[in-house]
């Protein structure tokens, strides 16, 4: 089976990246050394494909509910731009999946799902969706990730929304990454 590429395959390639299988996707491993690219997120910024994720997202009346139904963590009252890491249980305590959950906006969540589990975390949760007037969509998002102890210098540019202090996982809705 031929695995899939993200939409920022071709320009991987053509800045060198060293190209490896993951999670059924050709996805770049490194670009120079795992020293140096470990100095540069330290010192400066990196900023990471993960539109290979699977990326699902909650609308409606009750998706506050829903989200808090299949997730592990409470995301009652969460301010818009929090995001929890957690997992999906199966009614009987064993995992469904790891995953992030995003409140994006009132009634509205973005859940990003691991890249190998994407058909069965998304059946999974559209199963336990028809209990909730929700909507839920599964499409890729292209989304980016970036990392740093200096992401307000680096990163702030790249959003219109202020980046707060002291959150340590936090979503904002890019305007340029790259």
């Amino acid at each position: 089976m031929e695995n899939k590429r993200t939409c920022l395959y071709d320009k991987h390639v053509a800045l060198g990246a060293l190209i490896s299988p993951f999670g059924g996707f050709d996805m770049p491993i490194q670009y120079t050394n795992i020293v140096d690219e470990h100095n540069a997120v330290r010192k400066a910024c990196g900023i990471f494909d993960v539109s290979h994720m699977g990326e699902v997202l909650v609308t409606g009346p009750q998706s506050e509910e829903f989200v808090n139904y299949i997730f592990t963590n409470d995301i009652t009252d969460a301010p818009n731009g929090k995001i929890y890491y957690g997992m999906m249980l199966h009614p009987t305590g064993g995992v469904v999946d790891d995953l992030l959950v995003y409140k994006m906006a009132d009634k509205r969540f973005f859940l990003v799902i691991n890249a190998g589990n994407i058909d069965k975390d998304v059946a999974w949760i559209m199963e336990h969706a028809k209990n909730f007037d929700v909507t839920v969509y599964s499409f890729p998002m292209q989304p980016r990730s970036a990392q740093s102890h200096v992401l307000r210098q680096c990163g702030q540019p790249t959003t219109a929304m202020r980046l707060p202090k002291g959150i340590w996982l936090y979503a904002a809705p890019a305007t340029s990454f790259l």
